[in-house]
């Protein structure tokens, strides 16, 4: 009998797409699924239109509905994680969906690599399903592993979850990039496929979207990062320069996005207690490999053209002149 999978969905307010999203699941070919779906305190009809779906899952896909009060994404995600139990783990956003063979493309790649982790790609899908963009991963560049942050895409050995006590950390800033790091460094294989079964829908007006700019206490990057590094696996197989390029990533970008909710003060507060943080943590993280036009190969063009600009123009702090000129042309002016 195949292996169950335990698919783990937060929900909140989602009445508008859980049809066509727990729908895709149903369609699935692979038919031993676990769903575990958590309302989180959504003010709308969503509990309702779960507990129909629930009652009409079809024959190899068993759903399991809860409800809470609004804890938020990470706290639904690890409250799911206690209650799975599956050989294997998926995570799916309500508005999302999969396409027909997905899961079991997915589980027969791991299976075949012998893996942990199985990291796959993804299609960017408009809200009225037009795919914008397929993203394919190479299973030859190390930066593969580390292209996309997000836990949808992927397939997780669930005895690795367990045996790490890895949990998503309660946080609102990149808490999908401390999951998928501290799982890795707690995998003894991961493997990549260039399938792109997965499609991601682009909304414009969601939660990670209208407050990625911005600056708050919970969230704080450099929380975040220093818990990422508190918690990871030691030693363990990833390579350690492509960690240090994605911790200067992070900063850089974090930066740029906050800009413009800072006064001077503020943003001259962030600035330098970010670039602190890389010289205690990264002494010489202006020297790695993968900072240049030409690296990490995978990388977008413009992202890695930015992170090293950022980069060399800090150790003159000119970054910190560009980002008050950033702030100012992007709103804020005081």
């Amino acid at each position: 009998m195949s292996e169950k999978v335990s698919i783990i969905m937060p929900v909140y307010n989602g009445e508008a797409f859980l049809r066509d999203s727990i729908g895709s699941v149903f369609c699935q070919t692979y038919k031993n699924i676990e769903l575990i779906a958590i309302d989180d305190g959504s003010l709308d009809a969503s509990m309702q239109i779960l507990r129909e779906l629930e009652n009409v899952a079809p024959q190899g896909v068993s759903v399991r509905v809860m409800h809470q009060e609004n804890h938020g994404i990470c706290y639904t995600r690890n409250r799911a994680l206690d209650a799975a139990s599956g050989t294997y783990v998926m995570f799916m956003d309500q508005d999302d969906s999969l396409k027909k063979r997905y899961v079991e493309r997915m589980v027969r790649g791991i299976e075949k690599e012998q893996a942990d982790l199985l990291i796959g790609g993804y299609e960017l899908v408009s809200e009225k399903k037009k795919v914008l963009k397929k993203v394919h991963l190479n299973p030859a560049l190390p930066w593969s592993l580390y292209q996309i942050s997000a836990p949808w895409g992927r397939i997780f050995r669930r005895t690795v979850i367990e045996q790490g006590h890895v949990r998503f950390l309660i946080t609102k800033i990149s808490e999908d990039f401390y999951f998928n790091m501290v799982f890795m460094s707690c995998c003894d294989r991961i493997a990549v496929t260039d399938y792109a079964g997965y499609g991601w829908t682009f909304r414009k007006m969601s939660e990670s979207h209208a407050h990625m700019s911005r600056a708050s206490d919970d969230r704080n990057v450099l929380d975040m990062l220093s818990a990422v590094l508190r918690d990871m696996k030691q030693p363990n197989r990833l390579d350690c320069d492509l960690i240090e390029y994605m911790m200067v990533k992070h900063i850089v970008w974090y930066l740029l996005y906050t800009a413009k909710s800072m006064d001077r003060t503020a943003l001259r507060r962030h600035y330098t207690e970010c670039m602190q943080w890389l010289e205690r943590r990264f002494p010489d993280y202006r020297k790695n490999p993968y900072l240049g036009f030409f690296t990490p190969k995978g990388e977008a063009v413009p992202v890695r053209l930015i992170v090293y600009g950022a980069v060399r123009l800090s150790r003159w702090n000119l970054f910190y002149l560009l980002l008050r000129l950033y702030s100012r042309v992007g709103g804020i002016v005081r």
